[in-house]
């Protein structure tokens, strides 16, 4: 690897360890003393535990990007690289389009004439021309009606999760719209209906599980705080925006969709089952949410990228591990926390006792969360790990020499 491309590792390495050294220094250095001054390196030792994976799991992605279209895009001026970028969103269908244009870009002469020209081809790629605007403005109204419809309707009947509903819908909304300006169907790159499905019922899931706990426990709204309730909106967008309308190269290894759903299941089958065991003693499915993910991430990961034979499909393995299990575990948890506290009077969490009902919200927003921040780099370490076993090329085996890292 050349000296500049171990610079360019650093800054990836910076970049992913800086959000957790921000997060231990505003929630622990600046939050409230703690009652012992070793908990400072208590949790700078935790902090930094859940970094390392996510540092390692990078690199590697940034290796196998380097290799694969990093080391050729390093050579290119601006305007060919911003053109790159927006050819990569393309659907399959308009790749043709992507390359012409790209051709065209070389004969392009002069540094301003080809960053208007480049510019002009992204904003055409992200929104290109349409005959009609009549299905953007149909989407678009839909949406306004829906948010409106959410605004009135949960303000009467659930007001605990007005703030959610509204947020959500109105970044669902905000996604179809722009589905509907790049002229792609929801359902057009969707990842097959086995996964699209698990990914519409787990979302369905959630909030249903979320309002049952409301409408059986009203003062528990008071736990679905704001920054909670935009947390929950964002991920359940986010996890059926995947489901739906995923980028394409999340979707070229069906046997990676398969081992994803299978992962996931595994999460929230192994949820439920830790948490009636612990009925009755003080404990609860923590030590499951955090040691879980690693393995059955890894292990998933593993073996998509053994048989594959191909880094990419470890990863897109761990994608689709993270987004079926963290709904699934979702889904289960607050069904399970009724179920406990209903019997013996505990959170779920850890058993522990004397809390009101609504905190199980609380923890069920932080397990939704922990699942793929805990899991995710070692699916990415797994799938690395694979492919190193099976003796599988790199991505970028046919770049030159001094091209690869």
């Amino acid at each position: 690897m050349k000296g500049a491309d171990r610079r360019h590792e650093r800054l990836v390495t910076a970049a992913v360890a800086a959000p957790f050294a921000a997060f231990w220094v505003i929630v622990f250095a600046l939050g409230e003393p703690p009652e012992f001054p070793s908990k400072y390196a208590t949790s700078a030792i935790l902090v930094a535990g859940i970094a390392t994976p996510w540092v390692i799991a990078a690199r590697l992605l940034w290796r196998d990007w380097w290799a694969r279209s990093g080391a050729r895009l390093s050579t290119v001026d601006g305007p060919a690289r911003l053109l790159a970028a927006a050819v990569a969103t393309l659907p399959g269908e308009r790749r043709d389009w992507g390359a012409a244009m790209a051709a065209e870009l070389g004969r392009v002469q002069g540094s301003s004439e080809r960053w208007r020209f480049a510019a002009g081809c992204a904003r055409a790629a992200i929104f290109p021309p349409r005959a009609s605007r009549v299905p953007v403005l149909v989407v678009a109204a839909l949406s306004a009606g829906a948010l409106a419809a959410a605004e009135i309707g949960l303000g009467h009947t659930l007001p605990g999760m007005r703030f959610f509903g509204v947020l959500f819908v109105a970044l669902v909304g905000a996604m179809a719209t722009l589905a509907a300006a790049r002229s792609r169907g929801v359902l057009a790159t969707a990842p097959g209906p086995t996964l699209a499905g698990a990914g519409v019922l787990g979302v369905a899931a959630c909030i249903a599980a979320t309002a049952n706990f409301l409408v059986e426990n009203p003062a528990a709204g008071e736990h679905l705080a704001p920054s909670a309730a935009a947390v929950l909106a964002a991920v359940l967008a986010g996890c059926l925006w995947l489901a739906l309308t995923p980028p394409r190269g999340l979707t070229t290894e069906r046997l990676s969709r398969g081992l994803g759903v299978v992962a996931g299941l595994a999460l929230g089958l192994g949820c439920v089952f830790t948490s009636r065991l612990s009925i009755h003693t003080n404990g609860g499915p923590v030590v499951w949410v955090i040691l879980a993910p690693a393995v059955i991430f890894f292990a998933a990961s593993a073996v998509a990228a053994s048989v594959g034979r191909s880094f990419r499909a470890g990863v897109q393995a761990a994608v689709w591990t993270g987004v079926v299990g963290a709904l699934l575990v979702f889904a289960v948890w607050l069904p399970e926390a009724l179920h406990r506290y209903g019997v013996d009077a505990r959170l779920l969490l850890d058993g522990e006792r004397g809390h009101s009902i609504g905190e199980n919200l609380d923890d069920a927003v932080w397990v939704l969360v922990a699942v793929p921040i805990l899991g995710l780099p070692f699916g990415v370490i797994g799938a690395a790990a694979a492919r190193r076993w099976r003796g599988a090329p790199p991505s970028g085996t046919n770049l030159p020499e001094n091209a690869r890292c």
